[in-house]
């Protein structure tokens, strides 16, 4: 008899059932708090998650490409969400979750989850048996602030985002545009070429190939390949590309011939790596939410920056983006901040329970008495100063609330 391990709490049958189970809901359109209903395609959802991912189950099984969440870690302080749960209910609390949002990744499609120390391993253990152990694809490290403000043994100053795929046979290699100072390192136009910056590479491989005698047309000096390597091109490629300039013999003229390859017709990427320390921080993102309401109106909220940066290479320009613990909403406006920089047409679908904000809260003073009513107006003050810019951009959004009822 086989053993294998599996991870076991109290709640986790009931979890797993409360996923299954039918419910008696309907999600009521809200269009007087809705951003051009008729045309949009993004969507705010107020209610249980769990209720509003149920519902939304059937036309968005298989589509969204990127999920991306910041469940209340366990641990006391922050007064958006319950957060003081036993072991056994956050486990069985994202449990359900995990189980039903599965459903929505599209089969080369991904889900970053932000937890702490506290419920980290935990969570790995229910992801492992929700995605499955082959589809775990990091365990990335973010840098949130420079100083632990002295807490505990050894101050921690990081977060963890928790990456799984769908299906990693599926799952296409991250990739990330080149920064502009990797460019200019790599890349130049010295001679002013209409083509834009280029660099030179090797015209001989070691693997078997045309052997001729390249001749310099200003010079008539000939070159042949090293010993034990070949040229990558036939004679009359070469000629072609030494009449179009593309093969040069050096600054000069008179070295031996290289290729000229440009910047501009090269798919210039690199990979994301598991440390971010440059993608924003828990200041960065208490300074955003200043600049928009000109006051500090939420805890802990996450940088735009750290979410754009995974949306730039968790996505494509027309993936839809999910996000069922929506918080302050940093998620929707980094979806429309990218699609303004890049031409982009990424949807995005906001979830978030309609929870009340602390009576002497700076929130409450503003006049938000739910979480909800906060990140609706951030993502219309954000989407009124892109859209100024950018007027094409799609930033309305639709909004419904999660309406229960019984069978009589």
């Amino acid at each position: 008899m086989s053993e294998s391990y599996e991870f076991n709490f109290v709640g986790k049958k009931r979890a797993a059932l409360e996923a299954q189970k039918k419910i008696q809901a309907t999600l009521q359109p809200i269009i007087n708090q809705s951003r051009d209903f008729d045309t949009t395609e993004n969507l705010y959802i107020e209610g249980d998650n769990l209720d509003a991912l149920k519902l939304l189950q059937e036309s968005y099984r298989g589509k969204v490409k990127c999920i991306y969440i910041d469940p209340p870690y366990n641990t006391k302080g922050d007064f958006i969400y319950r957060n003081d749960f036993t072991h056994s209910d956050w486990c069985a609390m994202i449990y359900s979750r995990l189980l039903v949002a599965k459903n929505f990744l599209t089969d080369d499609g991904a889900i970053f989850i932000s937890i702490d120390d506290r419920e980290q391993a935990n969570l790995r253990k229910i992801c492992d048996e929700v995605f499955g152990e082959k589809n775990f694809i990091a365990n990335i490290i973010w840098k949130r602030k420079v100083h632990g403000n002295n807490m505990g043994f050894i101050p921690p100053v990081h977060d963890f985002i928790v990456v799984y795929c769908k299906d990693i046979n599926f799952l296409k290699p991250f990739a990330l545009p080149q920064s502009e100072e990797t460019l200019k390192k790599k890349y130049s136009n010295p001679d002013n070429d209409p083509r834009g910056a280029w660099t030179t590479m090797s015209l001989t491989a070691s693997h078997k190939g045309p052997y001729f005698a390249i001749v310099n047309p200003k010079t008539g000096e000939k070159f042949f390949p090293p010993p034990g390597r070949y040229w990558v091109f036939n004679e009359a490629e070469v000629l072609r590309r030494i009449a179009d300039g593309r093969i040069i013999f050096g600054k000069r003229g008179t070295s031996k011939p290289v290729q000229k390859v440009f910047a501009a017709e090269r798919n210039l990427t690199s990979k994301p790596t598991a440390w971010f320390d440059k993608q924003g921080s828990n200041s960065d993102a208490t300074k955003e939410l200043l600049k928009i309401f000109g006051r500090k109106i939420f805890v802990s909220p996450k940088p735009v920056t750290l979410i754009e940066y995974i949306l730039k290479f968790a996505t494509d320009k027309n993936s839809i983006v999910m996000d069922f613990f929506s918080g302050s909403a940093t998620t929707a406006h980094a979806v429309m901040k990218l699609n303004a920089s890049d031409g982009g047409q990424r949807k995005f679908i906001m979830i978030q329970i309609a929870e009340a904000t602390p009576e002497n809260s700076e929130a409450r003073r503003a006049g938000y008495e739910t979480v909800c009513e906060i990140g609706k107006e951030r993502i219309r003050r954000v989407g009124d100063k892109l859209k100024a810019a950018y007027p094409n951009l799609d930033t309305g959004f639709k909004v419904f609330k999660v309406e229960t009822f019984t069978n009589h």
